[in-house]
Formats: structure tokens, sequence, C-alpha cells
């Protein structure tokens, strides 16, 4: 169950029809866009340190697994899930930062999104608990009843991930 996903495609084959390049730019695109948050990711969390960020970045923009999502169009679920998963993280870092609650707002939008794009965004309230250890932020009933609503559309789109692939599968 993916229907950003192909909405995407389906805009694409509105202004390409069949042919690939645009399929491949915009795949292209979206991967450049995931390796420049992976960068800011990972300035933020190592504490503005350019050198770590620009390797890590360097290494999740090479790699295979990530590549191969990029020249595969029908892979376009993995890099638009991507963007929005890791849009979701520096959100919510900045949510633990400044203590806003429009980022908490925006981290949920954005989880919404790549759950739209991909399932496979469903472990997200996981990596956010994560995310407040790294913070120094205590494991809390307050800390999980924030996530409550990540967790319940977590385990939605779970359920309806497995029941559409099983029917189909």
């Amino acid at each position: 169950y993916h229907p950003l996903t192909m909405l995407t495609l389906a805009l694409d084959y509105k202004f390409a029809g069949l042919s690939p390049v645009r399929y491949h730019a915009v795949n292209v695109l979206l991967h450049l866009a995931n390796t420049a948050l992976v960068f800011w990711l990972i300035w933020l969390l190592g504490g503005g340190r350019v050198f770590a960020a620009a390797f890590v970045a360097l290494f999740f923009g090479v790699h295979p697994m990530h590549v191969e999502s990029v020249t595969w169009v029908s892979e376009r679920k993995d890099v638009l899930y991507a963007l929005f998963f890791l849009a979701s993280l520096i959100s919510y870092w900045y949510y633990l930062e400044k203590g806003r609650l429009s980022f908490m707002v925006l981290t949920f939008a954005l989880f919404v999104l790549a759950l739209l794009s991909k399932a496979m965004a469903a472990p997200l309230p996981v990596v956010l608990l994560l995310l407040d250890y790294w913070h120094g932020r205590k494991l809390s009933w307050r800390t999980i009843a924030e996530k409550l609503p990540f967790f319940v559309l977590s385990v939605l789109f779970g359920l309806l991930a497995v029941k559409i692939q099983s029917k189909s599968a």
C-alpha cells in the first residue's frame, strides 16, 4: 500500500508518458535530497561535525543498496519514503532542541507521508525513542505518550500492509 508513490509515478506518466528519462531524473533528485538529509541529520546528531556528516552522507549516497532504488523506476517508494522518514527525524530533533509543538506536528505529518509512500516507515516511533535517548531525555510515560499517535498509525499501516500483501502474495 503506497498511494503517494503511485501518485508520483502517475504524475511522471502524465508529463512524460513511457519515456524513462523523467522517471529516472525524479529518482535521482530524490536520492540527492535524501543524501543531503542524511548529511543534515548526522550533522545535527554529531554536534556540527562536518567531516562525520560528509562521510556518512557520501557512504549513503554511493551504497549499492540505495543506488539500486534509484535505478529501478519501480523502487520509487524507497527513495520517497526515505525522504519523508529522514525529514521527520530532523524535524523531531528540532522539537527536542526547541520544544515547539509545531515541530512535533511537522514530524507527524512527515511520518504520515512516509507511511503513504511505503509501510516500511512503521518503525519510526521506535527511532524517535532512540533519538530521545541520544538527546539525553529520560524514558518516561510522557515521552511514550507523546508518541502514541505514531505507534497507532504504525500498527494500522503495518496491519494494512500485511493484509494487502497477503491477498496478492
